[in-house]
């Protein structure tokens, strides 16, 4: 009965030490998240944010995803056994919108409404990029 209770506690301290050196060194392997900030300057109002976020329901490498509307950005944290960041970024492009130097699919964008293409009227952002402004004016939105 006592080897049977030393092994245990040692396997324990084991599981116990493995759990530690997994959290303090992740560049060792143990860990496969990762965790990245990207800027999507062609959001305009919450009907983006949900286009947005359901294009990364796609993935099931996505741990985590928060959109901040005002600052215009996409927190996430994914397995990257299963996903990368490049993956990611495409799941945003071809839903219609930048993902940091990623332009969006013209097509999706097109097809978005026209209070989510960065003027709201339905003029061609992808030929205007030069000129844009930014602002919500389609009335799909509270922006």
């Amino acid at each position: 009965m006592k080897r049977f209770i030393y092994i245990l506690l040692g396997s324990g301290i084991i599981i116990l030490l493995l759990i530690i050196k997994t959290s303090i060194f992740p560049e060792y392997g143990f860990n496969t998240y990762s965790s990245e900030v990207i800027e999507l300057k062609t959001i305009v109002c919450g009907n983006c944010v949900e286009t947005v976020k359901q294009a990364l329901k796609q993935d099931n490498g996505i741990i985590n995803a928060n959109i901040s509307l005002e600052a215009k950005t996409l927190s996430v944290k994914y397995d990257n056994t299963k996903t990368d960041i490049e993956k990611i970024k495409n799941l945003i492009v071809n839903s219609g919108y930048d993902a940091n130097d990623k332009i969006a699919d013209s097509t999706a964008y097109r097809n978005l409404s026209n209070c989510c293409q960065i003027w709201g009227n339905g003029n061609d952002y992808m030929k205007m990029r030069d000129k844009k402004v930014q602002g919500c004016k389609g009335g799909c939105c509270s922006n």
